[in-house]
């Protein structure tokens, strides 16, 4: 490859990063595809090495309005110049026309002939022996099917029909949501770049999530996700606790203390620092048999609290 081929396709992959980051903005999408015009008619190897293409096509049809009216533009542009390439290469000589009639259609009984449709896609089907250069795109590798399914699960947890009210004066009113279909892809996109090789991790994270989405009683975390709050790339490693809602965690953490104060408790009795007293009453048993100790848990200027428990039965309960 001559040394202006290659520096041609050394800016083109730096413009193919750009197209290719699911992060970059419209404004840098289109700056992009505006360098790929100034470059011209990129030659037939360039496009085949660089498998540009397949990145411009891919955003003709998902990316935004303007980004894919740009990106068609440019798309066609590149077929008509294959077509037209491929044109002049069939009439080298005899044998070549020869081989291009076997791809030809007959279109009408007055033996008007013109080519078959597999010839005008460019960007979708490989190129056959015939042809003189190869195509500049190959066909995309296959998708597992159960990544499509987690995509429209992950949509319809995450659709939030909630309006918010906006308290700022002459503030026009707007949806703050992203769109849910486009976030469900990125989180599942960004789920298998970090799981996807370990399927019992990708499912097992999937399904922690989904869970928490439509938990009813942990609905801050579904408008959390649903504001953009929590990135797509945050997903593959939140934590039950990241995703829980606050009212589980302080439930959580007051079991993780009345634990630790048990254990307190049993240690005081075995190193003989806890009180037997008769005063206190179990509201299981009625037992008037108790321990207690009390400690201090909260500020300094709050009552210390007394914890106790009943010989008879084992009941355990705190007080101030």
């Amino acid at each position: 490859m001559a040394e202006d081929e290659q520096a041609l396709v050394g800016s083109v992959n730096e413009l193919k990063v750009i197209l290719e980051n699911g992060d970059s903005t419209q404004v840098a999408l289109l700056e992009a595809f505006k360098k790929l015009q100034a470059l011209g008619d990129l030659p037939t190897r360039v496009l085949s090495t660089t498998m540009i293409g397949k990145s411009v096509n891919k955003l003709a049809k998902d990316g935004q309005p303007e980004v894919k009216k740009i990106a068609a533009d440019l798309v066609g542009q590149w077929r008509q110049l294959h077509r037209k390439r491929k044109s002049v290469s069939s009439g080298l000589g005899d044998d070549s026309l020869a081989r291009s009639k076997s791809n030809l259609s007959i279109a009408s009984e007055g033996d008007s002939l013109k080519p078959a449709p597999s010839q005008d896609s460019l960007m979708t089907e490989p190129a056959s022996s015939s042809q003189v250069e190869p195509p500049p795109v190959a066909p995309e590798e296959k998708r597992p099917p159960q990544r499509d399914k987690v995509v429209q699960k992950l949509k319809e947890a995450i659709t939030f029909t909630e309006n918010l009210e906006n308290k700022e004066e002459g503030a026009a009113e707007q949806d703050d949501t992203e769109d849910s279909e486009v976030l469900a892809k990125r989180i599942e996109t960004c789920l298998w770049k970090d799981l996807g090789e370990k399927q019992t991790d990708y499912m097992s994270q999937v399904r922690a999530i989904l869970f928490n989405l439509k938990d009813k009683s942990n609905h801050q975390f579904k408008f959390k996700v649903s504001v953009g709050f929590i990135k797509p790339e945050e997903f593959s490693k939140l934590t039950a606790m990241d995703m829980a809602s606050e009212e589980r965690n302080a439930q959580r953490k007051k079991d993780q203390d009345d634990a630790m104060a048990a254990i307190d408790q049993d240690w005081a009795m075995k190193k003989g620092n806890i009180r037997i007293s008769g005063m206190f009453t179990c509201g299981k048993c009625k037992g008037t048999q108790t321990t207690y100790f009390q400690m201090q848990t909260r500020s300094s200027d709050e009552p210390m609290t007394t914890f106790a428990r009943c010989l008879t039965c084992g009941n355990r309960w705190k007080f101030c």
